[in-house]
């Protein structure tokens, strides 16, 4: 911004398009016409380039030809490095030595020389060495096992252009057949080419001078059938109470982690690469043990799917703020917080479930709003239950040890997701610069991966076969099968009893179980008991007294909080006070300090044994200024009672700061006495 006053002096900022038109305005026409021709120029060289590129011999496919590479039962075998130059030399002497005639034709139409079969063999030939260089070059140098569809889409890219189009369609013909067929023939490319089906070893990226200095079972599930009765009751019941007019809309939310560094990932490997360094996929060690959280959001009703929230959750060193100001603005529905740590709590499933209902707007009122939650700690609170009773949403958990085969999120997203965000990832490692995928781009893969599976995603299936709808109708075959049931039992209507709802929830978790389950808090089921049972338990009278108590009860709670408050004020003004005594007492000397010590020991004063405890702890009377800067609160008011009690000092003279400090928290009379004492 300029200045008001200089306004009319400094012009102000052009813009850089602005800039460049004013520059190109002065610029000479004779300027213009030499640049441009330069320009004309540097195409022309570009063009005869790339024409002298397409016409290079590659001697190193043919010398990998020779050696056998590539072939049928011979694979990729490693051979000498010097073998294979003094082959590529003799490739290249012999087409030195070849006749002149014969290079002319090779050179202007090379397919007259060949026979068709023997260019599609030749066409066939080419891709693969072309696709397998490219294999060793991601393993090396990206660090990144391609999968099946990288591997055909750079074959298909490297099919030559200079071979007629018959040839072409044949070469192409099995890249573009089924995934049945690909995998085939990527079967065989492995087979001749020496490589594997495998995963890159992970190699942190540590020195060996730092690695020289540093010197979870899968539980078994077991399922209960009665445990899963009482789930599918308690959905049952969920769904019924649905007032009229308001159709039920199931939601159901999970976390799931996202690692920084995905690693582990099945592709193409070169058993005997020729370059110097081994394939390996290089990450630091925060990267690989880096995660975020996911809270993923799906419902069975696909118009809503693109309104539920989808955040990303992760701590103040994943999510800097620089980071979040590069990313805005963010794609629709996708929320990024940053947060101490990563991980759930209660205070953010609060701040979950109020996004949730301000996304939903007014479905809210329109639809009767079902939350399905895991029984983690996080997700279980009074706090979270009154929370999600302010916003309209009700609350159903899945049992514990039970949300692999009854949660839709566990059953058909987190893989589904997990396997697009995997394939994405190496789709990126493999065209950043020397693999490296940098926070920013980790991100954006992130969204497309939530965009493409969980947005666009049809997830009524997977509530059905979940048991969450249609009565458990639906139900998977897998999951009947896991429960133990050979025909699906009879659900008996109403919500389950309390001892059998208790099962639901975690052991040793003290809760209203009742109060989840109805979605009524216990004074309002005590309330309508009363009401319901035909008779008031207090009379008139009674009730009117308990009236007139619990008002007064409320006037000295709202009394109570004035003088907490009052308090809290008082506490900031006494440490204000505190802090400017504390400054005040920097400026005395070593001198006023050991005559106050001194004072304090002949004093006969309450002040004076506060001041010698406050200084016991200094070993030596030369410090008493540190001492007197750690107990300033006791070592002031000290000096000032012994002042007023007579006790002359031969420097009274504390400076003018002092005393101002000091008179600022005294009363008039005592401030007139202190002024005589110092006269």
């Amino acid at each position: 911004m300029v200045p008001a006053k200089w306004s009319s002096s400094v012009p102000a900022p052009l813009a850089p398009s602005q800039q460049k038109s004013r520059a190109l305005r002065r610029r000479r026409p004779s300027e213009i016409e030499k640049e441009l021709t330069d320009i004309r120029r540097q195409l022309r060289n570009a063009g005869k380039r790339l024409r002298a590129a397409a016409l290079v011999q590659q001697p190193d496919v043919a010398a990998d030809f020779a050696q056998g590479w590539g072939r049928r039962g011979c694979g990729a075998a490693a051979h000498a490095q010097q073998a294979r130059e003094h082959l590529v030399a003799e490739v290249e002497w012999a087409y030195i030595r070849a006749p002149l005639a014969f290079i002319v034709q090779l050179e202007t139409n090379p397919l007259e020389a060949c026979p068709m079969n023997d260019v599609l063999c030749a066409s066939r030939y080419v891709v693969q060495h072309e696709l397998f260089q490219w294999v060793e070059r991601q393993n090396v140098e990206q660090g990144v096992a391609p999968s099946r569809r990288q591997l055909v889409e750079h074959a298909l890219s490297s099919v030559p252009h200079t071979v007629p189009e018959e040839v072409r369609r044949l070469v192409s013909a099995v890249l573009t057949g089924s995934p049945r067929s690909q995998r085939r023939w990527l079967a065989k490319f492995r087979q001749r080419w020496g490589a594997r089906l495998g995963k890159l070893k992970l190699q942190p990226c540590v020195s060996i001078d730092a690695m020289q200095r540093k010197a979870w079972a899968w539980r078994r599930f077991q399922a209960l059938g009665w445990q899963a009765m009482a789930y599918f009751q308690w959905v049952n019941e969920a769904l019924t109470a649905a007032p009229t007019g308001r159709s039920p809309l199931v939601i159901n939310m999970d976390e799931t982690a996202v690692v920084r560094h995905v690693s582990g990932l099945v592709g193409t490997v070169v058993r005997h690469p020729r370059a110097t360094r081994c394939p390996k996929d290089e990450a630091t060690l925060s990267d690989v043990r880096s995660y975020i959280s996911y809270f993923a959001s799906i419902t069975h009703d696909r118009a809503v799917q693109p309104m539920l929230p989808q955040v990303l959750v992760g701590n103040e060193h994943q999510f800097p703020v620089k980071l979040l100001e590069g990313l805005r603005p963010l794609p629709h529905g996708v929320h990024m917080w940053r947060c101490k740590s990563a991980w759930n709590n209660h205070a953010t499933m609060r701040r979950y479930i109020s996004l949730l209902a301000k996304s939903l707007g007014d479905l809210v009122q329109q639809r009767y709003v079902i939350l399905l939650l895991d029984v983690h700690r996080s997700h279980i609170d009074v706090s979270i239950f009154k929370h999600a009773l302010r916003c309209g949403v009700r609350l159903v958990y899945v049992p514990a040890s039970m949300t692999g085969v009854l949660q839709p999120c566990d059953t058909h997203l987190f893989s589904r997701f997990k396997a697009a965000f995997a394939d994405m990832w190496r789709r990126q490692k493999a065209e950043c610069v020397a693999g490296v995928v940098t926070t920013n781009d980790w991100v954006r893969v992130i969204w497309r991966a939530v965009e493409e599976v969980v947005m666009r995603g049809d997830w009524q299936q997977a509530f059905e076969s979940a048991g969450v709808l249609r009565r458990q109708q639906r139900l998977a075959g897998n999951l009947r099968e896991k429960l133990g049931w050979a025909e699906l039992p009879e659900v008996p209507a109403g919500p389950p009893a309390v001892d059998l709802a208790r099962e639901i929830f975690p052991r040793r978790m003290r809760l209203d179980v009742l109060s989840y389950v109805l979605w009524k808090p216990k004074c309002q089921r005590s309330r309508e008991s009363a009401e319901c049972s035909g008779f008031r338990s207090l009379s008139v009278s009674a009730e009117a007294l308990l009236h007139e108590e619990m008002e007064a009860l409320k006037r000295r709670r709202g009394e109570l909080k004035r003088q907490c408050r009052q308090a809290a004020r008082d506490s900031k003004v006494l440490a204000k006070k505190r802090q400017r005594l504390l400054q005040a007492a920097k400026n005395l000397s070593a001198e006023d300090l050991q005559l106050l010590l001194r004072a304090a020991e002949q004093g006969r004063l309450v002040w004076a044994d506060f001041w010698r405890r406050s200084c016991s702890q200094a070993p030596k009377v030369a410090k008493a200024k540190e001492v007197m800067a750690l107990q300033a609160g006791w070592g002031v008011p000290c000096a000032v009672k012994l002042l007023r009690c007579g006790q002359a000092l031969p420097r009274p003279e504390l400076g003018r700061e002092v005393w101002r400090m000091l008179a600022q928290g005294l009363e008039a009379h005592e401030l007139h006495l202190l002024r005589a004492d110092q006269t």
